[in-house]
């Protein structure tokens, strides 16, 4: 059944716990699974992509933080809630996940994998248990689990037989002592009704009414064990944009407090629900301090006016507008080009980050030769190896800088096909370099979403660096987000050769005809095939030279020259470059329009 905004129906079903729906996309590019208006799982229907957890379980979220940074430590995991069951992508081999949920119709959506595959495919030891996690979990054996995941939430309805003391208590013995950590997941809607009024709220301690309880979240607040010193007992924070209302807190991005902050309307414990991190990094140095645990969660309260997008777990405004620093109007380019960032590159924030640029003007795929890390090694009297060492630092700023204006991909010129005429001694301290970076940056980019490909002729390369490669390409095949495409060993000139071979071999084996031939059959064979061609074109420490890079690609880009070293080229530069590309009138080929002639009386 097809809806209005193009997306389809595959599966609508109402029970006892609420309407069930399964959709694909508008693009069809994902199956959802929805409860209400809360979606509780994302799949890519991409083969290549299928498995990879997306929406609130992303790899970029709090529950990739948590699995990279102490996943390996949990033989067992216990989690209420299934879902579509995304959270066992992140299982290990050798590891046991066990699914505790109410809904029997959850669990037969989650379980076949023509819906979901993340419980098929996942690589821990999956089972599902069917029955109220409260009860059922607490028939467990005392400390079976080295993590706790609560996850039983939803936009529409709270629990809270989940949220009381006593279901705390019961739940706390079958984390193993010193290492137990619940993830309490509220799944706000797309666009809060809250959010829309440019003020959010939550439910203050136990004694919510029923109406604040069945109201959309506007946070996501998150739990953790009960510390020694037990719950944190400071009131749950609030903020509105209504002049003379109580506010305790503020969130992100709203207008300072006017006048001394007021007293707590009620000295009730807000209990475990209402621990919180926070809204900055005091709260969460008030938290580790206290035991919680280093590097297990990481604030996802949001400024005001923006909400995770369903598909991706993207930062996306809920209205363009509510940024304060936001053009006075934005066209339909620009948001369909929010629309685009929100769907693809996690945490992209341009109107935040660079709000005199309109989105549309932003270039999709930034294409840069990252020149000068000899010439500023050389001035500083420091070795060359130096100098490249300091531009792979670089290099992790850009990428970082990139996913937060939006831009779908950045290619980098890192090692040319004539860099082999350089000192053995370079060469190999490049190639030691590579290496790694590989290892060193694989962690990172897989936690910031960031798919990685390689263009180049890669089999001439070393073999410990097309292993160190591969590893890192194959870490984040199954990302969909920004793309960091690295050119190594890599000439366009050699790039066409090889796609002229390729084609005319495919015309020999009778696979193609010469006839069919055209610019996106050739577009097809070169080594960025799949990505947008390159708008804005960047080159460092002043060389006016394309130097062999992506000439079939860079035919309508355009260039900008930066005279300053590439160890010493910053974000800030790099927001420079984008501006300049802003402004230019981009035409094609193509006459601009004639102004029209006054007419006289």
């Amino acid at each position: 059944m097809a809806r209005g905004d193009g997306s389809r129906i595959e599966l609508r079903e109402r029970t006892f716990f609420g309407v069930h729906t399964v959709r694909i996309s508008h693009d069809g590019r994902f199956r959802e699974l929805s409860h209400g208006t809360a979606v509780h799982g994302s799949e890519s229907l991409d083969p290549v992509a299928r498995g990879e957890p997306l929406a609130y379980y992303h790899r970029g979220g709090p529950a990739g933080h948590v699995f990279a940074t102490l996943g390996d430590r949990f033989a067992r995991v216990g989690l209420v809630g299934l879902g579509a069951g995304s959270m066992a992508a992140y299982g290990r081999e050798g590891q046991a996940f066990d699914f505790f949920e109410i809904d029997p119709t959850v669990v037969r959506i989650a379980q076949d994998p023509a819906w979901f595959s993340f419980l098929d495919s996942s690589a821990a030891d999956v089972r599902v248990v069917q029955g109220d996690g409260r009860l059922t979990l607490a028939r467990e054996p005392d400390g079976t689990y080295d993590c706790l995941v609560l996850d039983a939430f939803s936009s529409d309805s709270v629990p809270v037989h989940l949220l009381t003391e006593e279901a705390v208590a019961a739940l706390r013995p079958q984390a193993q002592a010193g290492r137990r950590a619940a993830v309490s997941s509220l799944q706000p809607p797309p666009r809060p009704r809250a959010l829309r009024r440019g003020r959010c709220r939550e439910p203050r301690g136990w004694r919510a009414s029923s109406r604040e309880m069945n109201a959309p979240q506007s946070r996501w607040p998150r739990q953790a064990a009960k510390p020694a010193g037990g719950w944190s007992r400071r009131p749950t924070r609030r903020c509105s944009s209504r002049s003379g209302e109580t506010s305790v807190g503020r969130c992100p991005g709203s207008p300072p407090a006017r006048g001394p902050t007021p007293a707590p309307t009620s000295s009730r414990p807000c209990g475990p629900t209402r621990t919180r991190l926070g809204h900055g990094r005091a709260r969460i140095a008030d938290l580790l301090d206290r035991g919680i645990g280093r590097a297990l969660f990481r604030t996802l309260c949001r400024p005001c006016g923006y909400s995770p997008h369903p598909t991706t777990g993207a930062r996306m405004p809920t209205d363009p507008t509510a940024h304060k620093d936001a053009p006075a109007s934005l066209t339909d380019a620009d948001r369909e080009a929010l629309a685009r960032m929100a769907r693809l590159t996690p945490h992209a924030a341009p109107l935040e980050h660079l709000p005199d640029v309109p989105p549309a003007r932003i270039p999709r795929h930034v294409a840069i030769i990252m020149d000068g890390n000899g010439r500023w090694a050389t001035r500083e009297g420091l070795p060359h190896a130096e100098g490249h060492r300091r531009g792979a630092e670089t290099v992790r700023r850009i990428v970082e800088e990139g996913g937060r204006l939006g831009v779908e991909a950045v290619t980098l010129y890192s090692f040319s096909t004539e860099n082999w005429k350089r000192s053995r001694e370079e060469v190999d301290a490049l190639m030691q370099l590579c290496i790694a970076y590989c290892q060193s940056e694989r962690e990172s980019l897989v936690r910031e979403g960031v798919r990685v490909r390689v263009i180049g002729r890669v089999h001439e390369l070393p073999e410990d660096v097309r292993a160190a490669l591969g590893q890192l390409v194959e870490a984040t095949s199954k990302i969909v987000g920004p793309t960091l495409c690295l050119a190594i060993n890599y000439g366009s000139r050699q790039e066409i050769t090889d796609a002229v071979r390729d084609l005319a071999g495919r015309v020999e084996r009778g696979e193609l005809a010469p006839d069919a031939i055209d610019e996106t059959t050739i577009s097809d064979a070169l080594g960025t095939a799949g990505l947008p061609e390159p708008d804005l074109v960047i080159r460092t420490a002043g060389e006016m030279r394309v130097s062999n890079f992506l000439l079939w690609q860079i035919s309508y880009a355009e260039l900008f020259v930066s005279d300053v070293f590439w160890p010493e080229f910053s974000a800030e530069h790099f927001r420079g470059a984008i501006r300049a590309f802003a402004a230019r009138d981009r035409r094609f080929g193509a006459r601009p329009a004639p102004a029209p002639r006054a007419t006289s009386r």
